[in-house]
């Protein structure tokens, strides 16, 4: 049941259908607390974070990806480091700039040892795209005013 519930909240988050996304989600987070099932915990936490993140509710969404760290860690698992991403997103689209070089400075050699360069690269691209936004709020320029959320 479990496994439905997070496949059928995947499909209705990448359908745009973010409130199903958020029932289904809600629903298997609960199943898996009480069957102690951790790791399928956090990665139904990591996705509450996404839909927050998705409906442009940044602060439950770096909330989230918080828990979901914490879970993962407590399982001992590398999905830590997908949160991590998350969360540094998050903050970029918050503009936090600097909290953006904190999370990516936390994994970025981590993953390097890992032989995860996929990870290495989405962190340098945030790295990147937070430096980007930096200078851009400095200049005062219009585009600095005007962020789109990632998706």
């Amino acid at each position: 049941r479990m496994a439905v519930l997070t496949r059928y909240a995947s499909v209705a988050k990448q359908r745009g259908d973010l409130v199903r996304a958020r029932d289904l989600l809600e629903e298997a987070v609960a199943l898996n607390r009480r069957s102690g099932d951790r790791l399928t915990e956090a990665t139904c936490v990591n996705g509450l974070a996404e839909v927050d993140r998705f409906s442009g509710n940044l602060d439950a969404a770096a909330a989230g990806y918080q828990r979901a760290m914490s879970l993962y860690a407590a399982v001992g698992t590398n999905q830590v480091y997908t949160s991590r991403l998350n969360l540094a997103l998050t903050v970029l689209e918050r503009g936090e700039y600097d909290a953006v070089d904190e999370h990516i400075d936390a994994i970025e050699a981590p993953l390097r040892r890992l032989g995860a360069s996929e990870y290495v690269l989405c962190a340098r691209i945030l790295r990147l795209a937070a430096a980007t936004a930096r200078g851009s709020a400095s200049s005062g320029s219009p585009a600095a005013a005007h962020r789109t959320p990632a998706r």
